[in-house]
């Protein structure tokens, strides 16, 4: 198969997924592409990519911003596809590529599937005329992919056709994380120090202010317990703000943008506390270093977390809430936790690339051909 994955925010886990898509494919003997917008593009995202052997690189403006700009983005967007193609299959991931590549791509013979990677319409910043947007624009491709049932659910209740919209959880390398001890000693953390760490872009969506905030009553409680932030983003001014202003300067670690793998093992647990999901990538590489998640109720969740078996979900996004589960969590016994950590082990084994992979490629293959 010819394949053209098109994405506009170029991180991420929407972004992540796009690398493993594009090496696993080229792996499988496909012909892929992938067009992304150099307005956003994270460094890494671009190494990865670059990285890919037989992997064909195009840039094309977009903006996430909605405005007359998107008409010129569109119009090189359609002359890139249709000079670059024919392709069997476009792929476009997250709101903005996923509009403007199906718009343009009624003109074009390829395939459309789209991936949103949790929809707008999840977000606080969802409008109502986002739920018009997206039930519309799904009839302009072949299938809309969610990568979680709550996901699919929410699609389904604004108009999405049942027979449209199927799930194709996210995958992850479920190998080639550090081991426990040697994240601990690689950070200077002694075994008997209670890490909280928190994974992600410091953006609005996943709240990182939330986070310290909720740690707080368990770092001042407890001299043993640290939290950790592990990304960085817009946020990062305000989040040393909100640590400075709750006096916990010298229990914050704020360690920046580095590989989650290296470090994730060492924490005692993983803090959500997104305001929407899809099905994040984070909690995927918890569960496969074996670290229980706590998180705030966002779509996914269910599936990442079986309460009192890979982790705890708060019942509302409240810090309340959420510094309630932290300290249910840190009340465990260690072999309670030992008991959590196999089990979150046990659960990493059903996303694995190889099957994210299988799956989004049985449905090209479904729709190639198709009337």
């Amino acid at each position: 198969m010819r394949i053209c994955h098109v994405v506009e925010t170029a991180g991420g886990g929407s972004g992540g997924v796009v690398v493993t898509l594009a090496k696993g494919q080229i792996r499988r003997g496909h012909e892929v592409s992938v067009i992304y917008s150099p307005k956003r593009a994270e460094p890494a995202f671009v190494e990865a990519l670059s990285a890919i052997e037989g992997l064909r690189l195009i840039t094309v403006g977009m903006s996430r911003a909605i405005g007359l700009h998107d008409i010129r983005s569109a119009i090189d967007l359609y002359r890139t596809m249709r000079d670059e193609g024919p392709f069997d299959i476009i792929h476009s991931h997250s709101s903005k590529a996923g509009a403007l590549s199906r718009l343009v791509g009624v003109l074009l013979s390829s395939r459309q599937i789209y991936t949103p990677h949790a929809f707008i319409t999840m977000s606080q910043d969802g409008k109502a005329y986002h739920r018009y947007i997206e039930r519309a624009l799904s009839y302009l491709c072949d299938k809309v992919i969610a990568v979680s049932e709550k996901e699919r659910t929410h699609g389904i209740s604004f108009g999405i056709s049942s027979h449209k919209i199927e799930v194709v959880s996210n995958g992850i390398e479920i190998g080639g994380f550090s081991e426990r001890a040697s994240a601990r000693a690689r950070m200077g953390w002694a075994e008997s120090d209670f890490i909280i760490g928190f994974v992600g872009r410091l953006v609005p969506q996943k709240n990182p202010c939330r986070a310290v905030e909720a740690v707080a009553p368990l770092l001042k409680e407890n001299r043993d317990s640290r939290f950790v932030i592990v990304g960085d983003g817009p946020l990062w001014d305000q989040v040393v703000e909100k640590v400075a202003e709750l006096d916990l300067d010298d229990r914050v670690v704020m360690q920046g943008s580095m590989s989650a793998r290296e470090v994730i093992a060492g924490f005692d647990c993983v803090l959500c506390t997104s305001d929407y999901e899809g099905l994040a990538l984070v909690m995927l590489e918890a569960l496969a270093a074996g670290v229980p998640i706590l998180s705030t109720p966002v779509g996914g969740v269910d599936e990442a977390i079986v309460a009192g078996s890979t982790g705890l979900v708060a019942e509302t996004p409240s810090t309340e809430q959420l510094t309630s589960i932290l300290r249910r969590f840190a009340a465990l016994t260690p072999e309670e936790r030992g008991n959590m950590s196999r089990a979150c082990l046990d659960l990493a084994q059903r996303y694995s690339t190889d099957e994210m992979i299988r799956k989004y490629e049985t449905v090209y293959m479904s729709h190639i051909g198709a009337g």
